[in-house]
């Protein structure tokens, strides 16, 4: 299965995606691991990418928009750091511990038009302690986002899971 990710943060959670399961092809800020071809970002072409023959694609951390040219034509999951419908848009994470739940979730959906309202494939409650800060509970999620995107990944391409 040929696998896009999307990713404009450090390249840390594409680096342990890639160590879970193969990544192909990324669009990101920095250099992907060794045998991933690389697109810089923010330089997309989204008709060449959706040109690509890509099985799927994945936004890990991706914080722009993604055209309908793209998501209309592959599948396409977001993976969000937060409980939907709760947490929406950016800092789910702050939202979350500022709204003093005990619980959040890493929530992976299909991308459409509107920012975090695709149909829901995946939640995976996450605990949040009362001792955490904005950055350890971001820090979790993520581990827990790349995970669950793994899982995910490995679900699809053994028949496990519908991805349409």
């Amino acid at each position: 299965m040929r696998v896009l990710v999307l990713s404009s943060r450090t390249g840390k959670a594409l680096k342990l995606l890639h160590a879970l399961y193969p990544v192909h092809t990324a669009v990101s800020l920095h250099a992907p691991p060794p045998g991933v071809a690389w697109i810089l970002y923010p330089k997309q072409n989204w008709s060449w990418l959706r040109e690509q023959n890509f099985d799927i694609v994945i936004s890990l951390g991706f914080m722009s928009h993604i055209p309908n040219l793209l998501f209309e034509h592959i599948p396409t999951f977001n993976v969000h750091p937060g409980k939907l419908p709760a947490f929406k848009g950016k800092d789910p994470h702050i939202q979350a511990l500022k709204a003093g739940v005990e619980w959040t979730a890493v929530t992976i959906h299909k991308v459409t038009e509107e920012i975090d309202c695709g149909d829901i494939l995946m939640e995976v409650p996450v605990r949040i302690n009362k001792n955490d800060t904005p950055t350890s509970l971001e820090e979790r999620l993520r581990l827990v986002a790349v995970y669950a995107t793994a899982s995910l990944l490995y679900g699809i391409s053994k028949g496990e899971c519908n991805e349409r």
